[in-house]
């Protein structure tokens, strides 16, 4: 700092009145508004706006996912012992319902899901090696969730294919027949392309519990977290219409979910504490 401080010194020096002025403000642009830009939106200490956005991004993929089963469970009754999983194509989503080993889907039914929510029962079988792949993972991470602390009832799990076609499984529990919405642990295991082998597994949110409601409000705590994770983010988008505002607080801050009167669109503001 003290050499900086000379360099500057000695370079105003020799410099006019003009050139010191735009030497001041690059210093000022290049050391400062990093700084002033953090303060001036007020975001959590440790709170990463663009690691937000990827969640919530993901939150909407899986909010669609949810949907699409929803769909298929309304075309035709499906027992509560059965697994499922989702994907979206050019036509909509591909639903497949059965159970799963370490072979893939046993006993499948197929379906298709179009933009407009119509479900048709596929005739037969559709990309099978990549079916079994995801119905391998599943498998193997539903073996692996069976060590959690999980006082939930009810869970939420998600199957993707990444962009490398490596397989991810995300899972974290929510409303259960009580209405009690629950949030934590979220689990997230991420598997090989073929689904037999564990590449990482993560859990944040590890203690389970239950989000406090009133007629108005949403409260959900994450005091484990820098930032709301995938199934905090999905739980404000899911219970949105029910509520008036969706808070959600963290370690350095909170984040509030709520309609915005003048864009007519959902917005969430974040404030440090």
């Amino acid at each position: 700092m003290h050499k900086l401080a000379y360099y500057l010194n000695k370079v105003c020096s020799t410099t006019t009145m003009k050139q010191h002025y735009i030497i001041i403000f690059l210093f000022l642009f290049l050391f400062c508004a990093p700084i002033l830009s953090v303060a001036q939106f007020g975001l959590p200490a440790g709170f990463e706006l663009k690691n937000f956005q990827e969640n919530e991004n993901e939150a909407f993929y899986f909010l669609q996912y949810d949907s699409a089963y929803l769909r298929v469970s309304q075309y035709e009754t499906i027992a509560t012992y059965k697994d499922h999983i989702c994907y979206a194509d050019k036509r909509g989503w591909k639903v497949i319902v059965g159970t799963v080993d370490s072979s893939g889907f046993k006993q499948a039914n197929y379906y298709h899901v179009d933009y407009k929510g119509i479900v048709t029962a596929a005739k037969k079988k559709f990309d099978t090696i990549q079916v079994a792949a995801l119905g391998r993972a599943l498998f193997n991470a539903n073996l692996s969730m069976q060590k959690l602390n999980n006082n939930a009832s009810s869970w939420k799990i998600f199957s993707k294919i990444k962009i490398d076609m490596t397989i991810s499984i995300i899972a974290f529990p929510a409303e259960d027949a009580d209405g009690n919405i629950w949030y934590g642990p979220e689990f997230a295991q991420y598997y090989s392309i073929d689904g037999r082998q564990t590449i990482s597994t993560k859990i944040v949110n590890k203690v389970p519990t239950v989000a406090s409601r009133s007629k108005e409000e949403l409260t959900i705590i994450c005091t484990a977290e820098k930032t709301p994770p995938i199934g905090i983010i999905w739980l404000a988008h899911r219970y949105k219409l029910d509520y008036n505002i969706i808070n959600v607080t963290y370690k350095a801050g909170a984040s509030s979910l709520h309609f915005d009167h003048a864009t007519k669109t959902y917005a969430w503001e974040h404030i440090a504490k």
